[in-house]
């Protein structure tokens, strides 16, 4: 709105000049008619938890010509990959996580009006805003409000093949195994721990390195 705003305050401060035939009077009186003549739009595409999401407008998208839509369609893609590539790197486990969440809401079977699973909706949204389990801004592990046997029990009704099961897990281990990496606390608790009491390594969820701690990375870099 405030480009919207900001048209309105020019066409009032230059129709303050009393010059009927003043060209920028008349084009400001044409912009604040249009201005006024506009529908609202509203910027907010949905809030929960501590979130909000926005949406804007792309005026004359349909015009751009054909080339420049095809490279937007391919940055588009670039930018798809590059956000798993961003989820496997914040926790080795953030893409089992979000495929299973998406395979639970696509199946139909469900019952939607629980507040369990209005709840496991708005846990999805919070991993998909934040590209992992962990909160976008202070790193903490985002704890679940739902139950763990209501989740279970519906992901039990989730057909096996769309589920995200490693080589030679059955579909009861796998929903054990996915079950602690969402409702255990103590399991990646903070995805970069910054705290000098801990190993900085060891402490932080991010997928960057696999069994090792602070020192040896330190001297891995220093040779």
């Amino acid at each position: 709105m405030k480009h919207y705003l900001s048209a309105a305050v020019l066409a009032a401060a230059l129709s303050a000049c009393h010059s009927s035939d003043n060209p920028l009077a008349s084009k400001a009186k044409a912009v604040n008619d249009t201005v006024q003549t506009m529908p609202e739009f509203n910027y907010v595409a949905e809030q929960f938890a501590d979130l909000r999401v926005l949406r804007y407008q792309v005026p004359d998208f349909d015009k751009l010509d054909l080339k420049t839509k095809t490279l937007l369609y391919y940055l588009y893609e670039a930018a798809l990959a590059g956000r798993d590539i961003g989820y496997d790197q914040n926790y080795k486990y953030n893409l089992a996580i979000r495929k299973t969440l998406e395979a639970l809401l696509a199946t139909e079977s469900h019952d939607q009006q629980d507040e369990n699973f209005k709840k496991i909706e708005v846990y999805a949204k919070r991993v998909w805003f934040s590209n992992g389990i962990h909160h976008h801004y202070n790193h903490d592990k985002i704890m679940p409000e739902f139950d763990r046997a209501f989740f279970e029990h519906a992901l039990d009704h989730v057909d096996e093949k769309s589920l995200p099961l490693q080589a030679g897990q059955t579909k009861t281990d796998f929903i054990k195994f996915i079950g602690e990496q969402i409702f255990n606390p103590t399991i990646a608790a903070k995805r970069v721990s910054l705290d000098p009491k801990t190993d900085l390594v060891q402490a932080s969820a991010v997928n960057f390195y696999e069994g090792v701690n602070t020192n040896e990375v330190n001297g891995f870099y220093a040779a």
